[in-house]
């Protein structure tokens, strides 16, 4: 759906018009709130007088100009990560020769690998999945790794390699009540367990579903 422009400076208005002194304070309010130890607090005349010498003119660099090599130096910063992979031994050709290739460095294992989607992700699949694990759940990186190893390289349930659809890894079955990670599922048996966790007497439900239309011979 397009929007005329007559239709646009309208909404704009009326978001303008709705944005009052009042919801503004009541928005700082809730983003800080009471218990904000500097909640309704303002700077005192030394912070500021303080910062004023430090970034105001009174500041020693103040009107100074970056020099010559410091610029040169930046710019070259700028257009490669080579220059950040020097502490892994990673040179200005070899990072050149293969991103030239198509490959990427993942910031997670400390090596290239064979980069697929837009490249604005710094990690790889493998070392994202870790990384998302354990932010969301707080578990080690190992923590995949291990639990597939304890499961034999399969599903929990059904002992499949297989993901299931479009996955690449096994599903990371977690209780919604409580966040605690469980175990490795396939797509299936992870569907299956989301039945029984949130419908009540699934299981029964889907016997009895069964029988019904059991073929007698």
């Amino acid at each position: 759906m397009e929007f005329t422009d007559e239709h646009k400076q309208k909404l704009a208005a009326a978001i303008k018009a709705s944005w009052t002194p009042e919801r503004r304070e009541a928005m700082r309010q809730k983003r800080l709130g009471a218990n904000n130890p500097f909640f309704g607090k303002k700077h005192t005349e030394e912070f500021k007088n303080a910062n004023r010498s430090r970034c105001g003119e009174l500041s020693p660099r103040f009107g100074r100009k970056t020099p010559e090599e410091r610029r040169i130096r930046l710019s070259a910063i700028k257009k490669g990560r080579a220059v950040l992979l020097y502490r892994h031994g990673i040179s200005d050709e070899e990072y050149a020769a293969k991103t030239a290739q198509g490959l990427r460095w993942c910031a997670g294992h400390k090596d290239f690998y064979a980069a697929t989607g837009n490249g604005k992700q710094p990690y790889c699949n493998d070392c994202d999945r870790k990384r998302t694990l354990q932010r969301k759940f707080g578990v080690p990186l190992g923590w995949y790794d291990d639990k597939l190893s304890e499961q034999n390289g399969g599903c929990a349930l059904c002992g499949t390699q297989k993901s299931g659809g479009r996955r690449k890894y096994l599903c990371a079955d977690h209780d919604h009540r409580t966040g605690g990670l469980r175990g490795l599922l396939c797509g299936q048996c992870n569907s299956a367990i989301e039945r029984l966790d949130n419908v009540p007497n699934w299981a029964q439900k889907a016997q009895d579903y069964l029988k019904q239309y059991e073929i007698t011979p």
